[in-house]
């Protein structure tokens, strides 16, 4: 079950009252009110290539703030909060190719040194992509004989 509460309510145990036909229930310490989890709703892009250098990957979703941290396979980029729905982080070049689990984490504010952790999205690394076009590979005439050619 959701409960929806006040913006104001304070992190920890609260009391629960229902309305009900004979009246009010009260339970004391029924829920136990947390912060607000960030999720990650997508990523952009989503693919990125090997040896292309720094990319700045957009990441989409809620509840970010400012302590926000997006995270690649567990390790913490550059990040940059545009708002409490979008954040921006550098993910440096990548040299393997394979799938890259995004995250974002910020503080636990009921345990300090601990962390929260966002769902995971994977993020593409592929391998460069040769490209041939125009006279690239067009053999070129001979100007002159050399002597091996004799």
């Amino acid at each position: 079950m959701q409960v929806k509460v006040d913006p104001a309510a304070a992190i920890g145990a609260a009391r629960l009252e229902l309305q009900v036909d004979a009246g009010v229930a009260a339970l004391a310490n029924a829920i136990s009110v947390t912060q607000p989890l960030a999720v990650i709703t997508a990523i952009s892009p989503t693919t990125v290539m090997a040896g292309a250098g720094a990319t700045e990957v957009t990441v989409t979703g809620r509840n970010f703030s400012s302590a926000s941290e997006v995270l690649f396979n567990a390790a913490a980029v550059p990040t940059r909060l545009v708002n409490a729905t979008e954040l921006r982080a550098t993910l440096p070049s990548q040299t393997a190719i394979g799938t890259l689990q995004t995250q974002v984490r910020w503080p636990d504010t009921q345990q300090t040194g601990k962390y929260l952790l966002s769902n995971q999205v994977g993020l593409a690394v592929q391998a460069p992509v040769l490209q041939i076009g125009g006279n690239a590979w067009q053999r070129r005439p001979r100007t002159q004989k050399s002597k091996r050619d004799a």
